[in-house]
């Protein structure tokens, strides 16, 4: 077995963000999670900001939120995406409606979202996959017309801006992630973002528990610094009970505060996002222009945007999604499925969803067709040659 494979998404996390944390930890964390709320606000420009233990955390709260304030109305989230949108849905306990999503841009499909708008949901969830921005100038005005607050999942969104502002900048509430591969890590950790003043009010109101962290954390975040690069990646992606690159669901956990470790660990990576995303850009539009005619069709972003691209979507033209997440040369390339199922057909999904007469064809042709290239640092001109023949080559 070579030890050689090719991570599918990837952050900075230096030796020195790992002794920040452990600094953080020996002294409380109250200036590490000081620090980082301090240039957070600097970056995105809330009125308020809650720090959670995970970005599935503060989605929980958003919908938690929302929900408060039409009780017993549905949040509408995307039909298809992270497994985590259902966690978060089952963690605020709130019911769910769906809308389908434009396979082109992964962006939503505006007739499924203005027939689930009308239906009057508590609020609606735009989610940026990759890194890629959702038109959120339309969706902004679709939901303003129809009474209903937005919410910005930006948890994929590193280094992504819309109209000159990051992607947490937008919305009346976003989220933010910290998770391990999200191009901003502190291992794990979250943020809950405010934009507006009512919703202000709320998040500055949530009392969350600040936990230290501790050995596993620091033995974690060991790990993900030893390996999480690509010469020896191989040994812990063929490990079957790590799970490596599979999308599995969580079940939902309380919410907590930033970790004193965590925060350690952001008060140093925080600022290593924007040149890892400078990277992640080059590598996309090189491989988006040398695979144009190929039989991968790079998802594009829409005018005006500037993606973070945390990894290249692409739809097959053919094959499907399911071959390719046994393809070895694929897996070792850091070639990976997207999400293998739509939101609805997840176990305990279908009691929490409010129907709408909607067939989901998007969702279904994302889950069939679309799969994902690695952009980050640590993938070499090699890399993306290698990348380029298996994609011009057939599968």
């Amino acid at each position: 077995m070579t030890l050689r494979a090719q991570l599918p998404a990837r952050s900075p996390l230096p030796a020195r963000a790992i002794a920040a944390g452990v600094g953080a930890l020996l002294l409380g964390g109250r200036k590490a999670r000081a620090r980082v709320h301090a240039r957070i606000m600097s970056i995105y420009r809330p009125l308020d900001i809650a720090l959670t233990d995970s970005g599935t955390s503060a989605l929980a709260l958003a919908l938690f939120l929302a929900s408060g304030r039409r009780p017993g109305r549905p949040v509408l989230l995307p039909a298809w995406g992270c497994f985590d949108l259902a966690t978060a849905a089952e963690g605020a306990n709130v019911p769910v409606m769906l809308y389908d999503l434009d396979p082109k841009t992964l962006g939503p499909d505006w007739e499924s979202l203005e027939r689930a708008l009308a239906l009057d949901p508590a609020a609606v969830v735009a989610v940026h996959y990759y890194g890629l921005p959702v038109d959120l100038d339309q969706l902004s005005s679709m939901a303003e017309r129809a009474g209903v607050p937005l919410i910005s999942d930006a948890a994929q969104g590193a280094g992504a801006e819309l109209g000159g502002r990051p992607l947490g900048a937008w919305g009346d509430m976003a989220v933010l992630s910290f998770g391990r591969g999200k191009g901003m890590t502190g291992g794990r950790g979250g943020a809950l973002l405010a934009h507006e003043d009512d919703w202000a009010d709320a998040v500055e109101g949530l009392s969350l528990s600040k936990p230290l962290g501790g050995p596993v954390e620091l033995a974690t975040l060991a790990a993900q610094w030893l390996l999480a690069r690509p010469a020896i990646y191989a040994i812990p992606s063929n490990l079957p009970w790590l799970r490596l690159g599979e999308t599995i669901y969580h079940p939902p956990h309380r919410a907590e505060g930033l970790s004193a470790v965590a925060a350690g660990v952001l008060t140093t990576t925080i600022d290593l996002a924007e040149r890892e995303a400078q990277v992640r850009r080059r590598n996309a539009a090189f491989l988006g222009e040398r695979l144009a005619g190929s039989r991968l069709g790079v998802v594009r972003a829409a005018p005006g945007t500037d993606p973070g691209w945390l990894r290249l979507p692409v739809r097959l033209e053919s094959g499907t999604a399911e071959a390719v997440e046994v393809d070895r040369t694929a897996r070792g390339l850091g070639i990976y499925r997207s999400y293998p199922k739509p939101l609805n057909e997840l176990p305990g999904m279908a009691a929490r969803i409010s129907p709408n007469n909607d067939l989901f064809p998007g969702a279904k042709e994302l889950v069939d067709r679309l799969v994902t290239l690695p952009t980050h640092s640590a993938v070499g001109q090699a890399d993306l040659e290698r990348i380029i023949v298996w994609g011009r080559s057939g599968f």
